[in-house]
């Protein structure tokens, strides 16, 4: 089977908990393996960042469907069973396009300013003990 991950396609991580983990494939993933704990969406036909908001957004109903008593998984079958409601107007997600791309922005640096806070608390509690 193909396990090849090309630039585009949206990896789903197969075991979910709370929310479902995906990813769009940048451009420095392009040719890497991937295991079996991971599903891919290939030959996309809409725009793939509709698709990617899509799923973080309505990926509850994939969950719902997930199998597992301790550690709760999904499949192909259920992730060909997820419907995709596309707007009847096309030009709406072409519109929405740069806010996709804004959005994506805006959680790269919120996970930034994460890191940036979790360092800077270490930092202090460090200094702390020092200090004591």
């Amino acid at each position: 089977k193909d396990k090849i991950v090309k630039k585009g396609n949206i990896l789903i991580a197969s075991m979910v908990s709370k929310k479902i983990q995906c990813a769009i494939v940048p451009n420095n993933w392009n040719g890497y393996n991937y295991n079996s704990a991971i599903l891919k969406i290939h030959n996309i036909i809409i725009n793939k960042q509709f698709l990617y908001r899509y799923i973080k957004i309505y990926g509850y109903n994939i969950i719902l469907k997930s199998k597992g008593s301790i550690q709760k998984n999904i499949n192909k079958q259920i992730l060909n069973n997820f419907t995709v409601k596309l707007p009847s107007n096309k030009q709406l997600i072409k519109d929405l396009e740069s806010d996709f791309k804004k959005v994506e922005q805006l959680q790269e640096n919120i996970k930034k300013l994460d890191e940036m806070y979790k360092k800077y608390i270490e930092d202090l509690g460090k200094e702390a003990i020092k200090s004591y």
